[in-house]
This record gives structure tokens, C-alpha cells and sequence, in this order.
């Protein structure tokens, strides 16, 4: 019905009962100076509405239901070009998508056409807490019309999750012998509270424990292990000292371990490359048939590579909690694994870590 009306100068809808406006139903008014709307039941237009009205000064939409004015709701420099624009009378909601308008309207330069009836008819209807209040008097917080957008929280879990993962990862990598000897000890004093029963003490033996040891790691055995522990009380066995004169070393371990309650094992590379510390380990394991793996206390003084890694010693870490040596941070926490290791009754094994 419109698309004829190019050299259309004016046209009044007042009161016509519209509800909705038809995309581009103006298009081909390019003439079109006086646009009135007023008296309908308009709640919203479409983006493109008033496109191409170039030549458009005064606009109508007074006494509608519009609630929201945006910046999408003119096309661009459509508000430098109009005169007079009625907005009044219309059903505003007060919330924050209406700060565009709002701002607008309090600091509009010269460029901006002249609101007709404004500011007493230009008022807030909704919410409830705002009906009735001007327009121009609407002041939200900024911190009310900048909300939390729920993709920062996400992204600061994730951040933070990360992160938390990386940390224990590095505290893991840098502390895992220290992490592997406390759970060692949270295990040993889990059991214990349950008062399992001891089928022995090392109240029936010469020695608290025999050492299994190669001749590499001597040093650390003879000048830090051994004055340790006998400080702590405890009587070891070592085969440089120990051992009968005379008495081959295979009688001598045979003799001496049935004297032992415990069987200590230091490994490094050097052990599981040692023929005869293989044989010592191999030839202690009927003690384990018998007794059960806490006869044995193992500790990883240097960390085996796996080209050195024989069956017997996979077996035996496997299959029986080991505490692992670290010199500086941790080490107290060592030697507490220790010496409860070697307390630990027969029959109160902790799972193997």
C-alpha cells in the first residue's frame, strides 16, 4: 500500500490500533518528513524500520508501550537528523538497558532533536520499586548495571584449578620421596591403633635389624646410618663388624640373620648390579615366606635406573613399603620412617604405597 508513496511528505497512524510494525514497511518513503505513531499499542519495532527515511524531522510514538531505547533502536544518524522526536507517555522500564537512553536524554548535545513534552511525561512504569519515577532522575549504580559475567567465574576456576594441579604436580615431582615416607607413617599409625597382635618383639633376637648394603654405599651406611640409629638405641648388624673371623660369608649370613629381626635393604644402582647383594637378598627371602614382608625394611638410597631394575628388587618394592632417602628438606621425616619401620611389629603390616 506504501510502496507508491515516494513523494509521501507526511503520514498519521494516530490511534490506528497497532500492535506491530511490518519489517520495511516504510522502505520506499524516502520523502516521508512527519511520521506520527501516536495512540497505539506499539511495544517495539524492528531494527530496520525507519532505514532509508533520510528525510525524516519529526518523529511520533508518544502513548505506546515501548519499555526499551537503545542504541540499535535508530538507524545510524537518524537522530542528527530529526527535529523533534515524542517519546513521552510510553511504558519505560528502568533497568539497566535502558542506560543508553537514559544517558542520552541527561546529556544530549545540539545535534540531538528537541524531546517533546519532556521531562514530566517521561517516566519509569517499570519495576514496581520504580514506577512513577522520572526518567531523568533513574541513577542505577554502576556496579548494579555491570554485572558478574558468568564466564569470568568459569574462567578463574579453570585458572585456578590449573594452577592448583601444577603446584601439586612440582610439589609432587619435588617432594615425592618425602609424600611416599609420611604416607608410609600415616599407615603404620592407622594400623596400629588397631591392636592387631604381635607374634613377636625384637626382644627375641641379638639384633634389631641386618643390613644388606654394597660396597659403594659403605660410606653413607658406616659414617650417617649406623651412628644414627645406634644413637636412637638400636643394635645393628653389619658384616665388617659383626661377622665371625674365620667363618665364610655365606655361614656367617646364614648365622647372623637368624640372630636379626629385621632385614634392612639400602639400594641403589650399585646394589642391583652386585652379584652378592642379589644373593644376600635372594637368600633373606625364606625369612619373608615365614614371617610376612615386614620383616623387611627397604630404603632407596639412590633411585635404581630401570636397565639396572632386576626381578628380585622389582618384586620386593612392589610388594613391601619402602622409604626413600633425601638429604636436606624431608630428612627428619626419614629417619621417623625408620626407626617406626623398624619397631613396627611382625604382625602389623601396613598396604604397600
Amino acid at each position: 500500500m506504501f510502496s507508491p508513496l515516494a513523494n509521501l511528505t507526511e503520514l498519521n497512524l494516530h490511534s490506528t490500533h497497532l500492535r506491530w510494525i511490518p519489517p520495511k514497511v516504510f522502505q520506499s518513503l524516502h520523502s516521508l518528513k512527519r511520521l506520527t505513531l501516536q495512540g497505539n499499542s506499539l511495544s517495539s519495532w524492528n531494527d530496520g524500520t525507519f532505514e532509508n527515511m533520510t528525510n525524516l524531522r519529526c518523529l511520533n510514538i508518544e502513548g505506546n508501550y515501548i519499555h526499551l531505547i537503545n542504541d540499535s533502536s535508530f538507524p545510524n544518524g537518524m537522530l542528527d537528523r530529526l527535529e523533534t522526536l515524542d517519546l513521552s507517555n510510553n511504558h519505560f522500564t528502568c533497568t539497566c538497558d535502558l542506560m543508553w537512553f537514559r544517558n542520552c536524554i541527561r546529556y544530549k548535545n545540539a545535534s540531538l532533536p528537541n524531546l517533546v513534552n519532556f521531562p514530566k511525561r517521561y517516566k519509569c512504569i517499570n519495576p514496581e520499586n520504580m514506577h512513577g519515577v522520572l526518567l531523568k532522575d533513574y541513577n542505577p549504580t554502576k556496579k548494579s548495571c555491570t554485572p558478574w559475567n558468568p564466564l569470568f567465574t568459569i574462567a578463574i576456576t579453570l585458572a585456578s584449578f590449573t594452577v592448583l594441579c601444577l603446584v601439586l604436580l612440582l610439589t609432587a615431582y619435588k617432594c615425592h620421596s618425602n609424600i611416599r615416607n609420611y604416607c608410609y607413617l600415616f599407615r603404620l599409625h592407622t594400623l596400629k591403633r588397631k591392636d592387631y597382635i604381635r607374634l613377636n618383639s625384637c626382644e627375641d633376637y641379638e639384633y634389631h635389624a641386618f643390613v644388606v648394603y654394597c660396597d659403594a654405599d659403605r660410606e653413607w651406611v658406616h659414617n650417617i646410618f649406623l651412628p644414627k640409629l645406634e644413637d636412637e638405641g638400636f643394635k645393628l648388624c653389619i658384616h665388617f663388624r659383626d661377622f665371625d673371623v674365620g667363618v665364610s660369608k655365606t655361614e656367617n649370613v646364614d648365622t647372623y640373620l637368624k640372630k636379626c629381626w629385621k632385614i634392612i635393604v639400602i639400594m641403589s644402582n650399585e646394589f642391583a648390579k652386585s652379584e652378592w647383594c642379589q644373593w644376600e637378598l635372594d637368600f633373606s627371602q625364606d625369612r619373608r615366606r615365614r614371617q610376612g614382608r615386614n620383616v623387611f625394611l627397604p630404603i632407596m638410597l639412590k633411585t635404581i635406573n630401570s636397565n639396572h631394575m632386576i626381578c628380585p628388587i622389582r618384586t620386593l618394592l612392589k610388594t613391601t613399603p619402602y622409604v626413600t632417602y633425601q638429604a636436606g628438606v624431608g630428612e627428619d621425616l626419614f629417619w621417623k620412617a625408620v626407626i617406626e619401620g623398624i619397631q613396627k611389629p611382625l604382625g602389623n603390616p601396613p598396604v604397600a604405597i
